[in-house]
């Protein structure tokens, strides 16, 4: 086996790690956005490695199919260098799907995380009884501020 062919079979190796990486990474911020308090420094780390090792493996790819294209335009065959971009082009398409799907559960968790703040917070304090109509029932109203 040659140098360049080690050094290929090398490239796709750590492809393929990059790939377990990124699901893993993708499978951690899940599993904290499916929690009641999830932790946002945990699923933002986790996010950007997500989002950082897809940016390598759409690179490693790509770098790879550019290789098999010139190796394979000598061949007689000529669907090889169509057959790999499709591969190529189906392979970015699931990674963008899951980048989008994360992004959406980011998003729907940092709302829900907003909406919980201002959910918290007692308003039964920002109002005062008073009679009303002399009929002696309390109705709350807001404070005035001065």
């Amino acid at each position: 086996m040659s140098s360049d062919t080690s050094k290929r079979i090398e490239k796709v190796e750590v492809i393929e790690k990059d790939i377990a990486s990124a699901l893993e990474s993708a499978g951690l911020v899940v599993g904290e956005l499916a929690k009641d308090a999830p932790s946002q420094a945990f699923y933002e780390q986790h996010t950007k490695n997500f989002l950082h090792l897809v940016q390598n493996i759409e690179i490693g790819l790509s770098e790879q199919i550019s290789y098999l294209g010139r190796v394979s335009s000598s061949t007689v065959c000529g669907n090889t260098p169509r057959l790999a971009e499709q591969k190529s082009s189906h392979g970015q398409a699931c990674l963008r799907q899951a980048q989008q799907s994360l992004e959406e559960r980011l998003a729907a968790v940092q709302g829900k995380v907003a909406k919980f703040d201002c959910d918290s917070v007692d308003m039964s304090a920002l109002t005062t009884s008073h009679p009303v109509n002399g009929s002696g029932k309390l109705e709350g109203t807001p404070l005035e501020l001065s």
